[in-house]
């Protein structure tokens, strides 16, 4: 017995469509407000005269024919006239259907589907875990060169701007040759001393051998 506020009239009602016993869970279920997703059939309150039940053989029966799959050949139920398209899409429909249900029968897979459901939400958990993981050492990373740089410019502020600088050495005269103008300094190349030393000895003979005093003076500019 189903007790509803709905009028007598209203819920009486003769479905005369064809059924199967898979869509009495179904049908069932609207009724009594059970929802099962793994259903295989259909509300025949819902569903109405497009409803098909498949045998486990593969045959089938619609409002309009029933159909051998083993012979090929179909029995008309009704004055209607049946297509090629019709039974090939029911012939798809009901190969769908036997699959399905043995699929879940031999493979267990509705048991397999909650279990990789449960597979699927720890390897979630893993992966937003890991997620986290990469961040927080990213994170890490990039606070620790902050801290390193920090510390190497207040080491350099501290230690490195206090060291004295050398003062640049002042340049000395360390000899001259006074009647001709020219004076060697104490930061002088040895290139410079060299001819230095050069022009002395031209300087310091008399007569002045003037062409090598020209070559001398002439090797001071091209150094």
């Amino acid at each position: 017995m189903i007790w509803s506020s709905e009028t007598k009239e209203k819920l009486h009602k003769t479905v005369s469509d064809v059924m199967g016993m898979y869509d009495v869970m179904p049908t069932l279920g609207n009724m009594l407000g059970v929802y099962n997703k793994y259903a295989l059939g259909h509300d025949v309150f819902q569903i109405g005269s497009n409803n098909i039940v498949v045998f486990p053989n593969g045959n089938w029966v619609t409002n309009s024919i029933y159909y051998n799959a083993q012979k090929e050949s179909t029995l008309s139920l009704a004055e209607t006239a049946i297509s090629a398209d019709y039974i090939e899409k029911n012939n798809e429909y009901a190969d769908e259907i036997l699959n399905t249900s043995n699929s879940l029968i031999t493979f267990d897979l509705i048991q397999k589907t909650q279990e990789g459901l449960s597979s699927e939400v720890e390897y979630g958990r893993k992966e937003k875990l890991t997620m986290k993981l990469k961040k927080g050492v990213k994170r890490f990373l990039i606070v620790l060169l902050i801290v390193l740089i920090l510390t190497a410019v207040i080491l350099w502020f501290v230690f490195g701007r206090g060291e004295k600088k050398q003062e640049p050495q002042t340049a000395t005269v360390v000899e001259t040759l006074d009647d001709y103008g020219y004076s060697l300094r104490s930061d002088a190349t040895s290139l410079q001393k060299s001819l230095f030393e050069e022009l002395k000895q031209v300087l310091n003979v008399e007569p002045i051998n003037e062409e090598e005093y020209a070559k001398i003076v002439a090797r001071s500019f091209y150094r």
